[in-house]
């Protein structure tokens, strides 16, 4: 029989973060810096070995889930909005006819196969007006990858250009040859 093991990584509640985005600075979802495992807890060389591989290949797929961004991280919402939808909360039919009104919109980012958990983590909570947008990494890849190579003004392609460079850190892609 293999035993099979789960990790775990504590994850921060939110609810619990004083200040929800307080004087415009960003919050991203960092890793956990500690993951508890349970392991094989015999003292010999064998155990010490299998705990050693369950912590190297089982544990690490838990830490890049999902990254937190800004609806402005992707551009304008003349072009966002073809990704993200409008940038007004998705609960409403329409914008606030005041331009200046401000919605605090987040991009969540998420690495495949964890969407379930991702919506989980960051539910819609319009009473709190809590609006979050789920994109699967590779589509947000692409919609960046689109929008740079139109080049259209250079401060957004700039920005493009450093979401582009966050995402590919946060989640360990290589940039590819141009």
């Amino acid at each position: 029989m293999i035993p099979i093991f789960k990790c775990y990584a504590p994850v921060a509640q939110l609810d619990r973060v004083p200040g929800y985005e307080p004087g415009g600075r960003e919050f991203e979802s960092l890793q956990a810096r500690h993951l508890i495992c349970p392991l094989v807890s015999d003292d010999s060389l064998l155990s010490g070995f299998l705990n050693l591989i369950v912590l190297i290949f089982a544990c690490p797929a838990v830490l890049a889930e999902s990254l937190v961004l800004d609806y402005a991280d992707f551009g304008p919402q003349v072009a966002a909005h073809r990704l993200l939808g409008p940038e007004w909360w998705q609960w409403q039919a329409h914008g606030d006819s005041d331009p200046k009104t401000q919605y605090s919109i987040r991009i969540v980012v998420y690495d495949e196969g964890s969407e379930s958990n991702v919506r989980t983590q960051y539910p819609l909570i319009p009473s709190e007006n809590k609006d979050y947008r789920w994109i699967p990494l590779n589509q947000a890849i692409q919609y960046l990858e689109e929008e740079i190579s139109k080049d259209t003004l250079k401060r957004t392609t700039d920005s493009l250009k450093k979401t582009r460079m966050r995402l590919r850190n946060y989640f360990n892609i290589q940039a590819e040859m141009q």
